[in-house]
């Protein structure tokens, strides 16, 4: 066979070419038939899953995808999660752009509204398609490697470990993981109009190589390591001239070029590491950075671990799942020596265009913007980190098996272990699929791996209490609350700065009731945050549930933060001050409304509530109906100061006087059964039987 500049160089290796009676038992047609069949038995069960995890930040919650289609235009001009917070916030580095599958699912949302078997049935074509796509390609490249036999195509033995291990579940059973589909799909399909125009020269295929390369990076940033997959793709496996080298790469440089404008203009540049100090956005935030170097290496052998034996898998590796190493480590000494090594041995290899060569080098390129080397990526490590890098560790994996059945003695032993290794990945991805049915499945199932992530601690704690929530059962309300609360505490040990595991704290009391220990957490979580809306608010609302129930003590103590808080809210101070008078501290009260009223002498909720201490407290009546005039001359409309004022009148007997003011009071709110129940006893006194019958009535009307 003659060298020739447009045919796959591996092609003039000395293999044997295939007889035809020899071939496999599987028509080459049937085997695409074969995978897609594959691909779609591992992941049909996702069709029955909802949302979980991260479709929070981009399609549940997010107010961008909420929008519709009129959502477009803030998705093409925001960071991936601007439209979840509200607000641009450097929470990784560089930030994230990746407006294509965002836009995705805001047109799903326009179309099916919140449908999560839509977003799921996507994700499954996409997977069907990128593997088809995938083993499309590798049977040009890997030609010279088909031999007789069932197990004779490395392109196939390669696609099936592919389609079939369980590392890939993350990106296919989250919706969210939509962008590493696109962008592996676009960046395949970059590869190969970039082989087309090597075989048939053309400018169509040159435009349609950019055109998929474009779309592959606005999914996702990582299809830009293909700028370098792809030269070295052609340089393995074609001859081609110096000029097809340079229209290629320059059409490549062209469409990152144009990404990356872009890109700058809505989030800047990519190496911005300007992140909120936050151990969950930077794993490595006030260590060293030799430590975090060799903590990086560390996550290298453990996504190897789990390429060959893909157990136990989570979707956590936040801190503190993964331990921080120092260089005198033996293992840390040995992965650094195998990681120096097999870099070398794969670059000594590509002098001779070894196939094994090739498989290393694009695992370690694709893999190099995901590895936390180049970029702090907010995170130990993800799973879905080596969803492109997989294609080289497996590639690997597929020819040690194709070699290993060229030899007679194993012809039959290796067709019994690769169906027994495709199996058990097979079933392990199935059954982990269902691990993504939602947050409450995730959570509970995932924290039993990431024992010391503080996210995933903190993520089942509050999943327990948000079960509780709807949990009618007391004991079996305050069983999932006590559950949660072991996580949360968990998660409090791990990271005593972390919010949430204070704040779900908080919530669990309040949902059973305990307010003085909701108040506790609470006030350590805004001591923690400060600024949160969402504790300031529970804390508010514990505040005036404890009051419905008559614990003043426990609302003085909230009002108390909350004045700490926000000292000029003046609500929060009255409030505070009615608290104070109910728990024998009236002269405490008295002095804080005293400087309520001398700041701001028309504040009628001050002198009402002024009127009210002293009359229900001090017994001074003259005072309190002076207060209480000041109030309603200030806001005639002032429930409580007329309503206190009929209450004043009618303990001095002026029945009139209580009963015009019952009605004064019944005007603004005649809702209140109480009211009707004063203006019953006031008639009552004054021997208007039927009167006092009227109004009862009236009240047991409302109560009911």
């Amino acid at each position: 066979m003659s060298k020739h500049k447009n045919t796959p160089s591996s092609l003039l290796k000395s293999t044997p070419v295939v007889e035809e009676s020899k071939r496999p038992f599987i028509s080459v047609k049937n085997t695409y038939y074969l995978v897609a069949l594959v691909a779609f038995v591992m992941y049909a069960n996702t069709l029955t899953l909802e949302y979980a995890l991260d479709d929070r930040l981009m399609i549940t919650d997010n107010q961008y995808t909420k929008k519709g289609v009129d959502g477009i235009k803030e998705i093409m001009s925001n960071d991936a999660f601007t439209g979840f917070f509200g607000s641009k916030k450097s929470l990784v580095a560089g930030g994230r752009y990746r407006p294509l599958t965002h836009v995705m699912f805001a047109i799903e949302y326009q179309i099916f509204g919140f449908n999560p078997f839509i977003g799921h049935l996507i994700n499954l074509l996409l997977f069907m398609g990128l593997s088809v796509l995938l083993y499309h390609i590798l049977r040009k490249l890997l030609a010279p490697y088909d031999r007789a036999g069932w197990l004779g195509s490395l392109a196939l033995i390669t696609t099936l470990l592919f389609v079939v291990h369980p590392i890939h579940t993350e990106v296919v059973a989250n919706i969210k993981g939509r962008d590493e589909l696109m962008s592996l799909l676009f960046s395949l399909l970059t590869l190969w109009f970039a082989i087309k125009y090597v075989e048939k020269k053309g400018v169509v295929n040159l435009l349609w190589m950019i055109i998929a390369f474009v779309v592959a990076v606005f999914s996702k940033e990582n299809s830009l390591t293909f700028v370098l997959v792809i030269p070295m793709v052609l340089y393995f496996f074609y001859k081609p001239s110096l000029r097809q080298y340079l229209i290629l790469f320059s059409g490549l440089i062209a469409a990152t070029a144009f990404f990356m404008a872009v890109r700058i203009q809505v989030v800047g540049g990519m190496l911005n590491t300007t992140i909120a100090p936050e151990i969950l956005n930077n794993p490595f935030l006030n260590i060293p950075k030799s430590t975090a170097i060799v903590t990086v290496i560390f996550t290298w052998g453990k996504y190897l671990l789990l390429m060959i034996f893909p157990h136990p898998l989570t979707h956590d590796y936040y801190p503190y799942q993964i331990a921080y190493y120092q260089f005198s480590n033996p293992l840390i000494i040995f992965l650094t020596l195998f990681f120096v090594s097999i870099s070398l041995v794969a670059l000594w290899g590509a002098v001779k265009k070894k196939l094994w060569s090739f498989a290393i080098l694009f695992a370690l390129v694709t893999f190099s913007v995901q590895s936390n080397l180049v970029f702090n990526i907010g995170t130990f490590m993800n799973e879905r980190f080596v969803f492109v890098p997989s294609i080289g560790l497996l590639m690997l994996m597929a020819f040690g098996l194709w070699n290993i059945a060229q030899h007679q003695k194993y012809l039959k032993l290796v067709p019994i272990m690769f169906l027994i290794l495709i199996s058990c990945y097979g079933a392990k991805t199935i059954t982990r699929n269902f691990v993504w049915k939602n947050d409450k499945t995730l959570f509970l199932t995932d924290v039993k791996v990431s024992t010391n992530s503080i996210k995933c601690n903190v993520s089942a704690g509050g999943t327990c209490v948000e079960m509780a929530k709807a949990e009618p059962d007391s004991s079996k309300k305050t069983q999932l609350v006590n559950q949660g609360f072991g996580y949360l505490q968990m998660a409090q040990k791990l990271h005593p700065g972390s919010f949430y595991a204070w704040f779900l704290m908080g919530n669990g009391y309040l949902e059973i009731s305990n307010f003085e220990q909701s108040i506790l957490y609470f006030d350590r979580a805004i001591q923690i945050n400060p600024q949160s809306k969402e504790a300031l608010n529970n804390l508010q609302y514990v505040a005036q549930i404890s009051v419905k129930n008559g614990n003043y003590q426990a609302s003085v103590k909230a009002y108390q933060i909350l004045c700490r808080q926000e000292p000029k809210n003046i609500d929060y101070l009255v409030l505070y001050a009615d608290g104070l008078s109910r728990t024998n501290q009236s002269d405490s009260a008295l002095m804080i409304l005293d400087r309520v009223i001398l700041e701001n002498p028309k504040n009628a909720s001050a002198w009402s509530k002024k009127g009210e201490i002293f009359g229900r407290v001090k017994n001074d009546l003259n005072s309190a109906e002076f207060f209480l005039k000041q109030s309603i001359s200030i806001n005639p409309n002032d429930l409580s100061a007329n309503e206190n004022l009929g209450i004043v009148y009618g303990i001095r007997k002026q029945y009139q006087q209580s009963i015009y003011y019952f009605n004064q009071a019944l005007k603004v709110d005649s809702t209140q059964a109480r009211i009707y129940q004063n203006i019953a006893g006031t008639y009552a006194a004054m021997g208007d039987k039927a009167s006092a019958q009227r109004y009862i009535q009236k009240a047991a009307q409302i109560i009911k």
